[in-house]
């Protein structure tokens, strides 16, 4: 099955035994608890001077938002 822009490929022509339909709810859900998880992890990185963990942490935690997002 070809792959891009001019590919049939659709949702119902998938073969998976399981389907999984992202949703809004989820996905703003998720979206809202990384944002929250990402100003308590600065937080915490500022009162105990974790700074390679922190930016370490707060890179995945971004990147996970941007993930969402897009």
């Amino acid at each position: 099955m070809p792959w891009g822009v001019n590919s049939d490929y659709s949702l119902e022509a998938c073969s998976a035994a399981i389907r999984c339909v992202p949703s809004l709810s989820g996905n703003s859900l998720y979206l809202g608890l990384f944002r929250i998880l990402v100003v308590v992890q600065s937080m915490q990185g500022v009162c105990f001077r974790t700074w390679s963990f922190t930016s370490s942490m707060l890179s995945g935690l971004v990147l996970e938002v941007i993930g969402h997002v897009s």
